[in-house]
């Protein structure tokens, strides 16, 4: 019997990036959207964009943090994330910019690769109309979508501790009987019953050390809007009918200067928005996300003394 062809992307499914902001940003967005104390709703229109207040923080018009909405005009979406400008000692001179979920999985061009572009490289142009400068990646998710059953094979080198080494961060899981500190399996469950399936969860030790997630993303997808599932199918491009499983790694802004830091001569300086632009390559995202969750858990062939890393699992 033919086996069933395996099909695999990986995407960033989240990212925050902060900017260094000019020092009368704050003011001009005030006055250019007529901003006082009881103003609910303000609109800056910069031209192939629009900037729409969402929230404001202090008063008479010394405002520690204004929050804005970017909209674009496009056919099927308009939202591409949102700004938060500051003007307070914790975050002075700086700003972050979260994208929307929807505008990560929304098609704008074809890649090199033939895979879809989405809007992430519309920031670059938002960016340099308000005068920020790139300073770093404050969080970016990775995930790996593949319809081979990943949590099933997973697990199977988890609990054949007579046939495998585990691995957690780096260590070497020594009694199997021991409780995995740094692992977990989550069952949901309805008032009648129980999910065949768990989420599988790793984490290191540290606040903004590396976490991820393993979950059935069809199962997930099934539960949200259509226009969700329907957007993530057309981006995606899956061509079986295979349920869908993701592997999602979440990196912080230590990490992503680790792995920068060893990877320097090959992807350049990363006080430049070269790596901010490599994200946008799924080949590049592959290399972030295996070097991520090498860190988080591997195995070693107890026979072959032959080590197995998630990306061999796929």
């Amino acid at each position: 019997m033919a086996r069933t062809k395996i099909e695999t992307r990986c995407v960033v499914d989240k990212l925050k990036v902060c900017y260094k902001q000019p020092a009368d940003l704050i003011s001009w967005l005030i006055k250019q959207g007529g901003i006082v104390d009881d103003t609910k709703d303000a609109y800056i229109d910069c031209g192939d964009f629009t900037l729409k207040l969402i929230s404001k923080e202090g008063k008479d018009e010394n405002y520690t943090q204004l929050v804005f909405d970017v909209i674009i005009p496009a056919d099927s979406y308009s939202k591409l994330g949102t700004f938060t400008f500051n003007n307070s000692s914790k975050y002075e001179g700086l700003c972050f910019f979260d994208f929307e979920n929807s505008a990560l999985y929304t098609i704008f061009s074809k890649a090199y690769d033939k895979t879809n572009n989405n809007y992430q490289g519309l920031l670059f142009f938002v960016a340099s109309t308000l005068g920020l400068v790139y300073n770093n990646i404050t969080q970016v998710d990775i995930a790996l979508d593949t319809t081979r059953n990943y949590i099933k094979h997973l697990r199977n080198y988890i609990h054949k501790w007579n046939e495998y080494d585990m691995y957690l961060n780096g260590h070497i899981v020594k009694d199997p009987n021991a409780t995995l500190e740094h692992y977990g399996e989550y069952y949901s469950r309805s008032r009648e019953a129980m999910s065949k399936q768990p989420t599988l969860y790793f984490c290191q030790s540290k606040d903004v050390g590396l976490r991820m997630r393993v979950y059935n993303k069809s199962k997930e997808l099934e539960e949200q809007s259509t226009d969700k599932a329907s957007r993530y199918e057309e981006y995606m491009e899956f061509t079986t009918s295979n349920p869908v499983y993701r592997v999602e790694v979440e990196i912080k802004n230590v990490d992503i200067k680790l792995f920068h830091s060893l990877w320097k001569e090959r992807y350049g300086d990363e006080d430049k928005e070269n790596i901010l632009s490599l994200l946008m390559l799924e080949d590049f995202n592959a290399q972030l996300w295996k070097w991520a969750t090498d860190r988080l858990v591997y195995f070693r062939d107890l026979k072959s003394k032959e080590y197995i890393y998630l990306a061999d699992i796929l």
